[in-house]
């Protein structure tokens, strides 16, 4: 998910999210994990590293 900077919905700067809940095999009740990356974009920076970052980070 790729965020634009908006300060008026409390977003200052654009940023790539990660975000994966994996559920425990076997849980009862069922029962997850949550993994959350987050990675601030630089104005005039390769998106491509972004991008870099999120496919290392997706299953």
């Amino acid at each position: 998910m790729d965020a634009l900077s908006d300060a008026a919905q409390g977003v200052d700067v654009a940023h790539r999210r990660v975000e994966y809940f994996v559920p425990i095999p076997d849980s009862t009740p069922d029962r997850y994990l949550a993994f959350s990356f987050s990675a601030l974009i630089a104005p005039g920076s390769d998106p491509a590293f972004y991008d870099t970052l999120v496919e290392l980070l997706t299953p």
